[in-house]
């Protein structure tokens, strides 16, 4: 799968700067996918190469700030379901799947 076109899609929702986190969160809302180091890397090469959406950095993303980038996106869901009041046994399974759509992938 080509993240390309879901980081331009992402990208177009937001005003300003974006993190990477923010745009991670944002594919996952659009497609229910979290692309892997590699896949965003080359997604990012497509970017660069197209001379489109100049006011982003696309350089390549390193394994520490992608790691980085997914533990903020952990640590946000665990927030949201705390402030939301849910169970900690519902929070357990919903935490489940959420490390299964996110899990951390190699390059």
């Amino acid at each position: 799968m080509s993240y390309e076109a879901l980081i331009r899609r992402a990208i177009a929702t937001f005003k300003g700067t974006v993190s990477l986190a923010e745009l991670l969160g944002r594919i996952d809302a659009l497609d229910k996918s979290v692309p892997s180091l590699a896949e965003l890397n080359a997604a990012f090469a497509e970017l660069r190469g197209s001379g489109d959406c100049t006011s982003y950095d696309w350089s390549p993303v390193t394994e520490e700030a992608y790691s980085q980038a997914l533990a903020h996106n952990h640590e946000a869901m665990v927030r949201l379901l705390e402030s939301q009041g849910v169970s900690r046994e519902q929070q357990e399974r919903i935490l489940q799947w959420h490390a299964r759509l996110w899990p951390k992938r190699e390059a």
